[in-house]
Parts: C-alpha cells; structure tokens; sequence
C-alpha cells in the first residue's frame, strides 16, 4: 500500500509541476494584455447588448415611472453603493444617464486599452 501511495504521490508532484507550467507560461505580460483586452471588450459589448435589447421599452424597466418605485430601487442597493440614475427622479435625467452609459461602454470598449501618454512603459 506505501508503493501505491509513493507512486500516487509522483504522479500528484508530476502533474502539478506540468499545471504550474502552463499557468506560468500564460501569465506572461502578452497573455494577460490580450486576456485584459478580450475582457473589456467583451464587458463592453454585454453592457450595450444589455441596453440595447429592450431599448423600446427602457422607461418601462428602468426610468422613473418603472414598474419599481425609487424606494425600492434604493433599498436594493447596498450599503455604500450608489447609482446616477437614482440621483434625480425625472425623464431627462434617465434618458442622459441611459445614454451616456451606452456611450461610456462603447468608448471602453474601442479605446479602454489605449495607455495613458503620462504612463512609463514596463
């Protein structure tokens, strides 16, 4: 039974070495710029899907007048968190707030990877 679990405990050691290899292999600075990138354009393009799918029916679902009051809307919020729609309660404030989200999304999406001209270069 010693003989099994020595070889058990090789093939453990075997295996794991081969998995740190991999997980260090990808954790270079290319892989993670490219998984970073893919992320935020996945991210940013789920967040205008997400906009976009019902925009007809926008004020229905999260304006004002929704289906939920602003009371509720605020006590589902966490403690410390926060949303600009809930900052006024009026149609104009959700239509530039609506609007301003699918363009702050589309920007992070096309430019979020561009570096900044101040940052040093690694």
């Amino acid at each position: 039974m010693s003989g099994t679990t020595a070889l058990l405990g090789k093939g453990w050691r075997a295996g794991t070495e081969r998995l740190d290899a991999v997980i260090l292999r990808f954790a270079t600075r290319k892989h993670r710029l490219i998984g970073t990138a893919l992320l935020r354009v996945v991210i940013g393009f789920a967040t205008i899907l997400y906009c976009l799918s019902d925009y007809s029916k926008r004020r229905f679902l999260w304006g004002p007048e929704s289906y939920n009051s602003i009371s509720t809307a605020r006590s589902a919020l966490p403690r410390w968190g926060f949303s600009l729609f809930l900052w006024e309660h009026s149609t104009v404030w959700f239509e530039i707030v609506f609007h301003a989200v699918i363009l702050v999304s589309a920007g992070f999406m096309i430019f979020g990877g561009v570096s900044s001209p101040w940052r040093r270069p690694c």
